[in-house]
């Protein structure tokens, strides 16, 4: 564990997929509320958390909307701190929902992906003892809520 500044991590994963289809398109709001700066945690799995989730926001964007968002919300809570990642993107069907945490498991059969990226994010937060609370309407969006057990460094 060390100590890991969140805006850094956000900024580096946004560098790293501006060049993905629909990037320009989503207009992208990071909010970091209470005065955090940095928290103690594992460095690599918050990465990893986040990026599938903002690159899943981007990717499967909805094209239809007047405008597509994707929103990252970071709160500080009792016990560490609350990520609500929000988009108002494709969407995933409810009959498939059970499922999108499970290994190789895709709902979207356009998607180019292998059917990794919840269930490694899934399994990242568990292994940074947090919990991730999901719901989505199909063609309306995502929201993930992530908690995460943490020390805080305010600013």
């Amino acid at each position: 564990f060390s100590t890991v500044n969140i805006r850094e991590i956000i900024d580096e994963i946004l560098s790293s997929i501006q060049f993905v289809d629909n990037f320009n398109q989503v207009k992208k709001t990071i909010t970091i509320h209470d005065n955090i700066s940095e928290i103690v945690t594992e460095k690599g799995l918050l990465k990893t958390i986040l990026f599938n989730l903002i690159d899943n926001g981007i990717k499967y964007y909805n094209p239809k909307a007047e405008q597509p968002v994707l929103n990252v919300d970071i709160k500080a809570t009792a016990d560490g701190i609350s990520i609500i990642v929000e988009d108002n993107g494709q969407g995933i069907q409810k009959e498939f929902q059970p499922n999108i945490f499970k290994m190789f498991y895709r709902a979207n059969y356009v998607s180019k992906g292998s059917g990794l990226g919840l269930y490694i994010v899934k399994t990242s937060v568990a292994k940074l003892a947090g919990t991730i609370l999901f719901e989505s309407e199909h063609l309306k969006g995502c929201r993930f809520e992530i908690s995460i057990p943490c020390k805080i460094v305010t600013r």
